[in-house]
């Protein structure tokens, strides 16, 4: 019934009366394709002088991360340093130094020889890998109830 009511007050509306009643959208499509043009060719003019330095960067092969690494030949390797048998996480490089959590076992201080088991923090020279310093922690308490053994400190 509503359908019926609806569709009786809708009038068809003629092809005549519909163009006249449609606004004419075709020059500002014009108008925004014609804006756009001009932006990129500004945006073009005023990237020329860049243009050569950009190109240089992206030749400049220093800048390229290399793809694979040996550490014994040293290779693509600026350092390396001995760390524990466990370090669960990444290095964490902060004011040109390098901090790794690990355990004991690569024995870096004399007072902690390599068979004493701590969590360490050692600490590295970022440029050439030079051992700072190393930050020593003694097991917990507790035991292997909150300290398994040899597993160190997290990054």
């Amino acid at each position: 019934m509503i359908r019926q009511v609806i569709s009786n007050n809708v009038r068809q509306m003629t092809n005549q009366e519909h163009e006249q009643a449609t606004p004419i959208r075709r020059p500002l499509i014009r108008f925004s394709l014609a804006s756009l043009l001009a932006v990129v060719f500004v945006a073009g003019v005023l990237f020329q002088p860049f243009e050569q330095l950009l190109r240089d960067y992206f030749r400049d092969r220093s800048m390229v991360v290399p793809t694979s690494f040996d550490v014994a030949s040293g290779k693509n390797v600026l350092w390396s340093a001995k760390l524990g048998s466990v370090a669960w996480g990444r290095p964490v490089v902060s004011g040109g130094k390098v901090f790794v959590g690990t355990n004991n076992t690569a024995g870096y201080l004399d007072r902690y020889p390599a068979s004493t088991d701590l969590g360490v923090l050692l600490c590295f020279d970022a440029a050439d890998g030079q051992f700072l310093w190393q930050a020593s922690n003694e097991k917990l308490p507790a035991g292997r109830v909150h300290d398994w053994p040899l597993q160190g400190v997290t990054s």
